[in-house]
């Protein structure tokens, strides 16, 4: 039962951040037809810069879309919340 909610949970979120992507792409001016059209399109025209507080989305070495992190807080071996922010640039 655990597993399944925490695979649920997952799955919701990558979800969510393809709609947050795809979002930041359409206000560029790009539609796509289904994922396979996306995903090509992304594997040759989009990148991610990480740092610890900070992940940049580029379109054609341009940024797009930033997610600004919040602290994770632990209790004890566990995580108890991971946040943080989606800004269209």
């Amino acid at each position: 039962m655990k597993e399944h909610l925490i695979n649920t949970i997952v799955t919701r979120t990558n979800e969510r951040l393809e709609d947050l992507f795809v979002e930041g792409l359409r206000r560029k001016g790009f539609e796509f037809k289904d994922k396979k059209e996306l995903g090509d399109f992304v594997s040759k025209h989009c990148r991610c810069e990480h740092t610890p507080t900070n992940s940049i989305y580029f379109l054609n070495n341009i940024p797009f879309m930033s997610k600004y992190e919040m602290p994770t807080i632990y209790e004890g071996s566990r995580t108890a919340t991971i946040s943080g922010s989606y800004t269209f640039l």
